[in-house]
């Protein structure tokens, strides 16, 4: 038995993960659980998780009541709240009074109870209520005003000015990711795009800080994927005229002027003295002499 005490669960087969399963089939991180009050909320990452028999697709998310039963592949996880603690210890039963005395009993209660009520007007009545707050207001005392702190308190309201949405859009432009999009679908929100190799860890730092910040309310689905570095030119030279009509010959001894192109896709769209110019859609490539 597990006991989870953050609002946002991480399972995978990832050392980084909260929870770390070595089933086969788990990805590093499979699943991300959100709780809220006696709901969760399920987002499938890594595949397809089985919640109380509903199927959730990889990409998608599920709220879900506690208890619940999530399975996927070989693994089955369930879910429980603790059972609450009284909040008041028992007592022992009283014995029961006999009429009379219960009768006794209430016409004292309301007689001290009036003549509680006719002190507390005497006493009000006797006290020069204008006084009393005017030598109040003679004491004053100094307060050093801490510039951190202000500066911290209007950080947060104005992310509370802001929506889920919003907040995460500059998050995104404070870290560098601005090129990546974020969806709000009404229930979760969602973010696409691309990100290169070196911002990975950023946009890893992003997702926590959402999770920290709204994941007890909203979903974020990560459809944000690592930019794939095009593929070198197959192209193997074995000499190079750089005379009239430029030409290159490749390791088949064929001659390839510019806008030839090869099996791979690629295409020579210039032969210059110090380089040979290749592109392939938007991506081009410079192979040095």
């Amino acid at each position: 038995m597990i006991e989870l005490t953050d609002p946002v669960c991480r399972i995978g087969s990832d050392e980084t993960a909260d929870v770390v399963l070595g089933d086969s089939g788990t990805t590093a991180e499979h699943l991300v659980l959100r709780f809220h009050g006696r709901q969760m909320a399920v987002e499938a990452i890594g595949g397809d998780v089985i919640v109380n028999g509903r199927v959730v697709t990889r990409g998608t998310g599920l709220r879900s009541d506690l208890p619940a039963e999530l399975r996927f592949h070989d693994v089955a996880l369930k879910l429980t709240r603790p059972a609450a603690s009284p909040m008041l210890p028992a007592f022992p039963k009283l014995p029961t009074l006999p009429p009379r005395w219960r009768s006794s009993l209430n016409r004292a209660f309301t007689l001290l109870a009036l003549v509680a009520t006719l002190g507390v007007l005497a006493l009000y009545e006797f006290i020069d209520v204008n006084q009393a707050g005017a030598s109040i207001g003679n004491y004053s005392s100094p307060a050093t005003l801490d510039t951190q702190a202000i500066e911290g308190s209007r950080q947060l309201v104005n992310d509370a000015r802001l929506s889920p949405a919003a907040s995460l859009r500059q998050e995104l432009t404070s870290a560098g990711l601005s090129t990546l999009e974020v969806t709000d679908h009404g229930g979760y929100l969602s973010v696409s795009g691309q990100y290169t190799a070196a911002q990975a860890e950023t946009w890893n730092q992003t997702q926590r800080w959402f999770d920290q910040r709204y994941g007890s309310h909203n979903v974020l689905l990560n459809d944000a994927k690592p930019q794939q570095a095009p593929a070198q030119p197959d192209l193997r030279l074995q000499a190079v005229w750089l005379g009239e009509n430029p030409y290159v010959i490749d390791h088949q001894g064929k001659r390839l002027y510019p806008g030839a192109a090869l099996e791979s896709g690629w295409v020579i769209s210039a032969i210059q003295s110090d380089q040979i110019m290749l592109r392939r859609g938007d991506d081009q490539f410079a192979l040095t002499l």
